[in-house]
C-alpha cells in the first residue's frame, strides 16, 4: 500500500493567541510518502519520507526525516509496532526508536 500527503502549515496566525509564533510569519510545505508491505499474515514492513521546506529561515522548521518499521499481529485486535527513524535539518530528530503497541477497539 502506498500513501502520498503534503500541506501547509500557516506560521505566525494571529488568530492562534499566544501559542502561535508572533516574531516570523510564514508558510512551510510539507510532504509526505510510505509504503508498506505484507510479508505474512502478522508482519507488514514499510518506509516513509516526510519533509518540510520554508523560504523564510526565522521558522527554523526545514525538515527531512525518514522511518523503517513495521507492525507484528499478536492477536486479533493488538500488534507490536516499532521503527527506527531518522532526520536532517533543524527541526528534525537525527536518530530514533518507536516500540509501542496498538489495540483495536472494534
Amino acid at each position: 500500500m502506498a500513501r502520498a500527503n503534503g500541506g501547509i502549515l500557516f506560521a505566525g496566525n494571529s488568530s492562534t493567541g499566544v501559542l502561535g509564533i508572533q516574531r516570523s510569519r510564514g508558510r512551510v510545505f510539507t510532504a509526505n510518502g510510505s509504503l508498506v508491505r505484507d510479508f505474512t499474515p502478522k508482519l507488514k514492513l514499510g518506509g516513509e519520507l516526510f519533509g518540510a521546506v520554508t523560504s523564510n529561515f526565522d521558522l527554523s522548521r526545514g525538515q527531512l526525516q525518514s522511518q523503517l518499521g513495521g507492525s507484528y499481529l499478536l492477536r486479533d485486535d493488538l500488534a507490536f509496532t516499532f521503527g527506527v527513524l531518522g532526520g536532517r535539518y533543524a527541526a528534525s530528530p537525527r536518530v530514533g526508536l518507536h516500540l509501542g503497541v496498538a489495540y483495536d477497539f472494534e
